[in-house]
């Protein structure tokens, strides 16, 4: 059976992983809430973690958005210097601005 690309992406994905983990830690709580009382996690723990978790989903994303938001400006032709009417900047020396 070939596993779709979709799949082995998303589990490549930081991510999805740590999305993964807290729906383990989650459904973990509750099943063995069930089957041990006395052995499940407080709910105070639960949040602490998933929370965590959450802080390092949104964390990746900013961080995977500014790297691809440079990788696009690297790319991304040099653009000519203009003055205030659009004329182009020739040859300006800063020592003799008045």
């Amino acid at each position: 059976m070939k596993i779709p690309q979709v799949v082995r992406d998303a589990f490549a994905s930081k991510k999805f992983l740590a999305f993964l983990t807290s729906l383990v830690v989650l459904w973990g709580n509750r099943i063995v809430a069930r089957l041990a009382p006395g052995f499940e996690m407080d709910p105070t723990e639960v949040a602490l973690a998933v929370g965590t978790l959450a802080t390092y989903i949104v964390g990746q994303g900013i961080a995977d958005h500014g790297s691809t938001a440079a990788k696009i400006a690297a790319n991304a032709p040099a653009q000519p210097s203009t003055t205030v009417n659009n004329a182009p900047v020739v040859n300006v020396d800063a020592t003799k601005a008045a």
